[in-house]
């Protein structure tokens, strides 16, 4: 897939602190990117560097193949949602809209209700906002965000403070966008359980430092049930457990056998690697939620 945005190295210091040291991403067109770290990680000033609200201090910006003064020219194709949304209460989403329109440059009043009708407010455009529920403002926030239809929108924390009705409704928002416009996502939160059911791609961050990017099938596995062993010989017991049938397996840095199938055979498992000469010296069944993946992860890196 074509790499829409790249960061090679950026950075952002605040007097002697680096808030962001380094970072490298890559999000491929038609993505829907999770940013994930804890409140105070970066994320934030990360997004705005990408957005052009905040300079950088080392680094580059890669827009659409172009870097540099080049990349500066494909900012327009970004829409963005960072912090709160820039409404004002007592005037209609139409007219919140038309005031975000009027400020970008944009004449295109019939843009207005289409968009309302893409993020489900098309039947409330004339309503003040004060009256509007948080999942509404924070959609009509996305829908500000899609004026000028971006092809990248970047969204910073948009379920926080939402209650489960709320969030429902923003996350489904933002998987028919991708799905059915084909616009890529960046959204930066601290809930990774949220963002594992809508986001393919993951990108890490604590203390300014980007930790690790991950796949959907990669964050996926760090949930599952497993099966955990350590043995004498490594490499001669999954050769074995492979030829016992066993196909979904990982060795992970420390040296565990991480077995994902047929996790109720601990006891099967432990005779045939003993019938094969392999002393197994420790062996538990252990599931992690994506939460206590992230803080092991985070825990790493202090």
């Amino acid at each position: 897939m074509d790499c829409i945005l790249a960061t090679n190295g950026v950075t952002k210091r605040y007097g002697n602190r680096n808030v962001v040291n380094t970072v490298s991403i890559n999000v491929c067109k038609g993505d829907i990117y999770g940013l994930i770290g804890k409140n105070g990680a970066g994320k934030t000033t990360l997004l705005k560097m990408i957005c052009g609200h905040s300079t950088l201090d080392a680094g580059e910006i890669s827009l659409f193949g172009k870097a540099g003064k080049e990349a500066a020219e494909f900012l327009p194709k970004i829409g963005s949602l960072i912090e709160r949304p820039g409404i004002y209460p007592a005037m209609s989403a139409e007219d919140n809209l038309k005031m975000k329109c009027l400020a970008s440059g944009i004449n295109q009043p019939e843009i207005i209700n289409q968009i309302l009708s893409i993020v489900g407010l098309g039947e409330v455009g004339k309503k003040p906002v004060g009256i509007f529920s948080m999942g509404m403002k924070q959609r009509l926030g996305i829908a500000m965000a899609l004026t000028g239809y971006p092809e990248l929108v970047i969204l910073d924390e948009p379920i926080n403070g939402l209650d489960p009705g709320g969030i429902a409704e923003v996350r489904e928002v933002i998987r028919s966008l991708n799905q059915k416009l084909g616009i890529t996502f960046v959204i930066s939160s601290h809930i990774l359980e949220e963002l594992s059911k809508i986001s393919n791609r993951y990108g890490i961050i604590e203390n300014g430092v980007l930790l690790r990017e991950m796949t959907t099938q990669e964050i996926s596995m760090a949930g599952r049930t497993r099966i955990e062993l350590k043995t004498n010989d490594i490499q001669k017991a999954c050769t074995i457990l492979q030829s016992a049938g066993l196909k979904s397996l990982n060795v992970t840095e420390e040296g565990v056998i991480q077995i994902f199938d047929r996790v109720i055979d601990s006891g099967d498992i432990t005779m045939t690697l003993s019938l094969g000469g392999i002393k197994v010296r420790e062996i538990i069944v252990k599931t992690d939620t994506l939460e206590d993946y992230f803080l092991q992860l985070t825990e790493k890196s202090q």
